[in-house]
Formats: C-alpha cells, structure tokens, sequence
C-alpha cells in the first residue's frame, strides 16, 4: 500500500501461498481489501482459484480456494463488488480444455451461485461490470469475440452475442460509454500459410449488442490492446502492446 505520492507504507509477503499471484485487487465492503488469484499446488500438479480478505495492515483475515479435482482454475475479470459480496470470474482447465466459470460469492467468501459456461472450442470469458442488475462479460467463445449478460441474482443468462470478423476474435476489456451503449477492446487473429497477423481490435455496440462501429489498430506486426478506461466526453484511453516480428521484441 502507498499514499498519494507513492511512499510505501507496507508490504506484505504471504508464505503459505509458496507459488502464486494476486491478478486483481479492490476495496473489500467494510473498507479493507479483497484480492484474486490463483495458487500453484505442487502435490497434486494443478492450478486453484483463491480468493483472499485482507485487513487495512495487509494481514490476512481468511482466503478461500475455488478448486476442482481433476481441474485447474485460473483468476480473470474484475473483482465485482455487490451489496453482499462480489462477483467473479475466471477459467477452467485441463489438457485440450479450456472453459469460462463465473462465480457469486458473499462477504465471507462462500459461493451464492457459480455458472460454468462451455462452448465446443476455447472460451475465456471475463466479468467486467454490472448495471440494472445485469452483470456484463466479455472475452471468447468459440473463437470468437463474445458479450454475455446474466441476471445478478442467479447467474441466468439473458443475451449472448458473437462477433465473427476474423479468423480468432479476443476480446479482454468492456466499458459502458455516457451515452449508454458498450466500447470493447482485444484483438483480431488470422493464421494462414505464410502470415500470422494480430490486429489491435475495438468495437462501440448498441444496447442491443450489434455493432456500431469496428475498427483494428497495427503498429507492429502483432497487436492487441490489453487496457482500457472510458473518459468523460465518451472518448477512450487504451494501451496497445505490439510486436516488430523484425526484431522480435515487443512494446
């Protein structure tokens, strides 16, 4: 933790998570903190979700694992605070296997609801925000740029919309604009003989989800944006990572 011109005022290691990271982080309900992510267990060679509660010293209060035999799990999306709790997601894993989980948790961490969402290919799905009780997502569902909603209540899907405009679509971040509809971000693939091509990828849809607008962006060979924030006039920062193929490193 910092203050405002970025002093440190603590840091905190945490041993009994040997290997592991914390992805996301935010400020729990009663004012603490709240973290995601996920923790590598060695004795029976997988990966498990944790969700960890922190007190305002970064001690830690409890953490609780989101794991299934057979499985690993990974943290992704935000951490989506509710009146009682949060809403999060992430992904389930396997060999040849890769699917979308997203999970309804109270203020002790305990599982409300948790809805796992296959697709006959890859899907990666991220929670990215809630708005007159609809919890939004966004990512890849069988190859392509996916928004999901879901009523918050019980995780029952209410709207599924592909986006088929290139080989592979990713999607990996979703904001509400000031005049109601969505901006999305990820990255458009193609894999053909002879070229592998990236493109930065952002898209303004409708309430409806259909598409207002699509555009790519390229700087380099391999592009894609991996951050994004809404700003007051309706505008959009981004940060687009690329890279050179000439020189092989990335920016």
């Amino acid at each position: 933790r910092t203050d405002k011109q970025g002093a440190v005022l603590w840091q905190k290691q945490y041993d009994q998570f040997d290997s592991g990271g914390f992805y996301r982080v935010a400020t729990a309900n009663d004012g603490r903190f709240i973290a995601w992510g996920a923790l590598r267990n060695y004795n029976v060679n997988h990966t498990d979700a944790v969700l960890v509660k922190l007190d305002d010293a970064g001690n830690l209060v409890w953490h609780k694992i989101i794991g299934e035999t057979g499985f690993s799990e990974f943290a992704s999306g935000q951490i989506i605070p509710m009146p009682d709790g949060y809403i999060l997601s992430g992904a389930k894993t396997k060999v040849g296997y890769f699917q979308s989980f997203v999970t309804r948790v109270n203020n002790d961490g305990e599982t409300l609801w948790s809805r796992f969402t296959p697709s006959s290919h890859y899907n990666s799905l991220r929670a990215a925000y809630v708005e007159d009780s609809l919890l939004y997502i966004t990512g890849t569902a069988n190859g392509y740029g996916c928004l999901r909603s879901m009523h918050v209540a019980t995780g029952q899907i209410v709207q599924t919309q592909e986006y088929r405009t290139d080989t592979t679509q990713i999607l990996a971040e979703l904001h509400r604009s000031n005049d109601g509809n969505q901006v999305m971000m990820g990255q458009l693939s193609k894999y053909l003989p002879g070229l592998d091509r990236i493109n930065g990828w952002a898209q303004k849809i409708g309430p409806d989800g259909q598409p207002i607008w699509s555009r790519s962006y390229k700087i380099g060979d391999l592009n894609w944006f991996n951050a994004q924030v809404m700003l007051p006039d309706g505008s959009s920062g981004a940060s687009l990572s690329y890279l050179p193929m000439a020189n092989g490193s990335s920016n």
